[in-house]
C-alpha cells in the first residue's frame, strides 16, 4: 500500500522535513483518489486548528512552502494511523448473528412456489471458489430487514458440531438448515415444514468462508393459499343440493358457481361429467379473502341430460391438488 509520508529534500547538504500540513494534505489527496472518500468526509477528519489555518492562509496568500513551519513527524504519523483505520474499518460489521447486517449486495435471484400447510426449502449456494475452504457462517434475511431470522454458526468452536438459531417470531422450530456435500461442491438448503401464508417474501441468505468473499443469494417464496370455500345457486342466488330439479325439457338452467378465498385468486370451471364447458370467470371482490364466481347457461335440456352430473373446480396452482370440486345431477319431467 502506497501510502504518502513527509518527503525528505535537501537543503545545504542538510536535511529537512516537510511540514506536517503538506504530509496530511497528501495524505487526504491520496484518500480521495484511491479509496473514494469524499473531500467533505476528509475535511471533518482533518484537525480543526489546520483547516482554521488553511483558511487563514487562502484569505491572506500565505500558505507557501517558505511559510511553513518545521514538521512534527510524530503528528503526522498519528494522523496516518487513524485514517487507515478508518478505512480499514469501513466493510467490517462482523459476524456476531446479534449483530445488523450492513451488506447491501443482493445476488442471484430464484424462484420458489410452495402451498400453505406444506413443505418447502430455500436454496443457498455455500460453494467457495477455493476448493480448501468452506461456509463457516449462513444467515438469512427476509423483506430486506438487518436481523437475520435464521444462523447456521460453524464458527471456532462450532466447527464440529454447528449451532443452530431461528427467530421464533418468524420460522420458529418449523426451520433447519442442511448442508449437502458432493464431489466439487457443497450446497444448502433452508428446510421449511408447515408453510404460513405469512412466510412468502425476499430471503437473502449470506456466506461468510473461513478465506473466500462473502456470497449473497435471494430466493423469493410465493405461498400458494388454496381456495377455501364453495357453493353453487341458482339464477336467483339460492343455494342448491347435490340434487337438482326437475326441470322440464326445453329449458335454460343457470347455475352459479362461487368461490371464496384462495391466493392467487382460482380458476372457475364448469365441468360435464369428465369434459369441461365453461371456462368464463367472473371476479368480484367482496371482502380481503375475494370471491370468484362462474355463470353457467345450460340451454335446451333434453332426455340425454337426465341424470348428467355436473361440477365446478376451482384451482390455483398445479401444487394444490386435488381442486376444490362440488357436484350436482340434473332431474328431468318426463312428458308421457
Amino acid at each position: 500500500m502506497n501510502v504518502p509520508m513527509a518527503t525528505w529534500v535537501g537543503t545545504n547538504d542538510r536535511k529537512a522535513v516537510l511540514s506536517e500540513d503538506v504530509a496530511n494534505r497528501d495524505v487526504f489527496e491520496w484518500l480521495h483518489n484511491s479509496r473514494g472518500i469524499s473531500r467533505t468526509r476528509m475535511a471533518k477528519l482533518e484537525p480543526s486548528h489546520h483547516r482554521r489555518r488553511h483558511q487563514q492562509e487562502a484569505e491572506t496568500g500565505a500558505g507557501s512552502l517558505n511559510a511553513i513551519p518545521p514538521a512534527k513527524p510524530r503528528h503526522v504519523l498519528h494522523v496516518v494511523l487513524l485514517l487507515l483505520t478508518l478505512v480499514a474499518c469501513r466493510p467490517c460489521h462482523g459476524h456476531d448473528p446479534e449483530l445488523f447486517d450492513m451488506d447491501n449486495e443482493d445476488g442471484p435471484l430464484v424462484h420458489v412456489v410452495s402451498v400453505v400447510k406444506g413443505k418447502t426449502s430455500l436454496p443457498c449456494d455455500i460453494t467457495s471458489a477455493d476448493e480448501d475452504d468452506q461456509a463457516s457462517l449462513v444467515l438469512f434475511y427476509k423483506d430486506g430487514a438487518s436481523q437475520s431470522i435464521y444462523t447456521y454458526d460453524a464458527r471456532d468452536k462450532y466447527a464440529s458440531r454447528p449451532r443452530h438459531w431461528s427467530d421464533d417470531n418468524v420460522l420458529g422450530k418449523r426451520a433447519f438448515f442442511s448442508k449437502l456435500q458432493s464431489n466439487r461442491s457443497s450446497s444448502g438448503r433452508l428446510m421449511i415444514d408447515n408453510v404460513h401464508e405469512t412466510d412468502v417474501g425476499l430471503y437473502r441468505c449470506r456466506v461468510d468462508f473461513k478465506r473466500s468473499p462473502t456470497r449473497n443469494s435471494r430466493v423469493n417464496l410465493t405461498v400458494v393459499v388454496p381456495p377455501k370455500l364453495m357453493k353453487i345457486t341458482n339464477e336467483k342466488g339460492v343455494d342448491v343440493g347435490d340434487l337438482i330439479g326437475p326441470f322440464d325439457e326445453g329449458v335454460t338452467l343457470i347455475l352459479v358457481c362461487i368461490v371464496t378465498g384462495g391466493n392467487p385468486m382460482p380458476d372457475v370451471t364448469w365441468w360435464q361429467e369428465e369434459r369441461m364447458i365453461d371456462r368464463h370467470v367472473e371476479v368480484r371482490q367482496y371482502s380481503e379473502n375475494g370471491v370468484a364466481s362462474n355463470v353457467l347457461q345450460f340451454e335446451r335440456l333434453g332426455r340425454s341430460d337426465l341424470r348428467t352430473r355436473l361440477s365446478c373446480h376451482a384451482s390455483n396452482s398445479l401444487l394444490a391438488q386435488p381442486p376444490l370440486t362440488k357436484f350436482v345431477e340434473i332431474e328431468l319431467n318426463r312428458r308421457l
